[in-house]
């Protein structure tokens, strides 16, 4: 089952969905295979209901903005319904190569553990933004593909492309009430190593938009939703990522001024008010 979370977006703009409606025409095969789609649309008004009248696909329309954390839920719990194990987690942004349903099945078929997730390679242009680590000072560093990763522990990912095993998923909810849409994907492989589960990465690339390499693009309003999201990640961390994390907010705030002064602004007012709430 894929999970397709949309925003302001028309059917014909979501970069992943000729695929997707081509393989809901493949119907049964070996391996891997697409059984449904659930379509979650966070628009104020309803903007891909026609995705409703395409067979194997469910549509819905939270006009309260859910963000990712409801589809994912909702999603969860359809797929438990209908005894379907494996989730792929999709948003607008995403690209998908035909070959991807095939190239997760060869690495759950290799793989010597029961894995509670399988991972792509996603890039955002040329540059790898996923799968990652996250160290010990709370960072998210991509990992870089030529290296040996299936020994590293902490490993992350970004949600969209990924596919998540229907028990894993549901052993860590609920998910968090301050995480609705940025970093419930952090939460999730971070939970899920917490609880043992294994994430493979498979031999597959895809293409996807990420919003936060372009932080000079973003409104006010989405950067403190990013970094509210963010502190509450941290917050789950160890000791040492939360001592570093205000000194990494100042360095990202010098970083920012260099090339978008507005955006360093943003960031600066945000650190402001949360120190205040924090002495009141």
């Amino acid at each position: 089952m894929a999970v397709l979370v949309v925003y302001e977006y028309d059917l014909v703009q979501v970069h992943a969905w000729p695929t997707l409606s081509g393989w809901l025409k493949q119907g049964r095969r070996s391996g891997f295979a697409l059984e449904q789609v659930l379509v979650y649309d966070n628009s104020p008004v309803p903007r891909v209901q026609i995705a409703a009248a395409t067979n194997g696909c469910t549509y819905i329309h939270d006009g309260r903005n859910g963000g990712t954390k409801a589809a994912y839920e909702l999603a969860a719990a359809m797929a438990g319904a209908a005894e379907i194990d494996w989730l792929m987690l999709l948003d607008q942004d995403t690209s998908l190569p035909s070959t991807m349903l095939d190239a997760a099945a060869a690495s759950l078929a290799n793989s010597p553990d029961s894995p509670g997730a399988l991972v792509p390679w996603v890039l955002h242009g040329e540059k790898v933004v996923s799968p990652a680590r996250i160290t010990l000072f709370g960072t998210v560093r991509p990992l870089v593909r030529e290296r040996e990763v299936s020994r590293l522990t902490r490993m992350s990912a970004v949600a969209s492309g990924s596919l998540i095993y229907v028990p894993a998923l549901r052993a860590i909810q609920p998910l968090p009430n301050l995480l609705w849409l940025d970093y419930v994907d952090h939460w999730i492989f971070w939970r899920m190593g917490r609880l043992g589960w294994k994430i493979v990465v498979i031999d597959a690339v895809i293409q996807h938009s990420l919003s936060v390499e372009t932080p000079a693009a973003l409104s006010r309003s989405r950067i403190h939703g990013i970094l509210e999201s963010e502190a509450v990640f941290i917050a789950q961390l160890g000791i040492m990522a939360r001592v570093i994390y205000p000194v990494r907010l100042l360095t990202r705030i010098v970083r920012y001024a260099l090339v978008s002064p507005r955006t360093a602004g943003y960031l600066a007012k945000w650190l402001l008010d949360r120190k205040v709430r924090s002495t009141c």
